[in-house]
């Protein structure tokens, strides 16, 4: 079964891609040719990663065990980069596929377009003891505007275990933040996971909210740990 990952942005996110514009632009999100975000799912998989880290290590011990095998069966070994040990995996998210879709369709469109209307640059400065901004420290990051919605495919090698499902649910419903400067008030997002289908001509013709999945599936991780 195929699902997706919805990563609504609830306040301005910087998906940095690692470099910048010189003498323009520090910090450069991630994006595609058309100047459309992207946000890889390689990255995806390491803030679920982070989050699933944080879970374990907040359970109690003798109750450790099976979530951590539940955990390898999901993400693999920490650090290893072949995908076909993994038993999630999750592909580039992007905005609405119907959308990019048209965008990839319009040769009008320019990459700086797409990035001047979803994006904008936000400024900031070390201060000195005095209150004064330090010379050399003004640094700008291009962020993504909040109330945009990423989608990112979601699926799984094999039929998953309700350890599995369930644990991979608390991972997405703890992650609450991403990307730079997230303790600064930046990266606020919300994840869920839907069935919504992802081609462009299925996704323009679906209406309302998909259920999010994963508050069901965290119950039989609730009961377990409860027990």
């Amino acid at each position: 079964m195929n699902y997706t990952l919805e990563i609504e942005l609830k306040s301005d996110t910087a998906f940095g891609s690692g470099s910048g514009i010189s003498a323009l632009l520090n910090n450069e999100i991630q994006h595609d040719e058309k100047g459309l975000p992207t946000l890889s799912g390689r990255a995806i998989k390491g803030l679920l990663v982070n989050e699933c880290s944080e879970i374990l290590y907040a359970l109690p011990a003798e109750k450790r065990n099976a979530w951590e095998q539940a955990a390898l069966n999901l993400f693999g070994q920490r650090g290893e980069m072949l995908d076909d040990v993994a038993g999630v995996f999750i592909a580039d998210a992007t905005l609405p596929p119907d959308l990019v879709a048209a965008v990839h369709d319009e040769n009008n469109l320019t990459r700086q377009n797409m990035l001047d209307s979803l994006t904008t640059i936000r400024k900031q400065t070390a201060m000195n003891e005095m209150g004064a901004p330090q010379d050399e420290t003004l640094r700008s990051t291009r962020v993504l505007i909040k109330g945009l919605t990423m989608y990112a495919p979601l699926s799984f090698v094999a039929s998953p275990s309700e350890n599995e499902k369930s644990l991979l649910a608390a991972c997405v419903l703890s992650l609450r933040h991403a990307g730079l400067n997230r303790t600064r008030g930046k990266g606020k997002i919300k994840v869920s996971i839907t069935e919504r289908p992802l081609t462009p001509l299925e996704f323009s013709q679906t209406e309302g909210q998909f259920a999010d999945l994963a508050a069901g599936w965290l119950k039989h991780f609730e009961t377990e740990v409860i027990k």
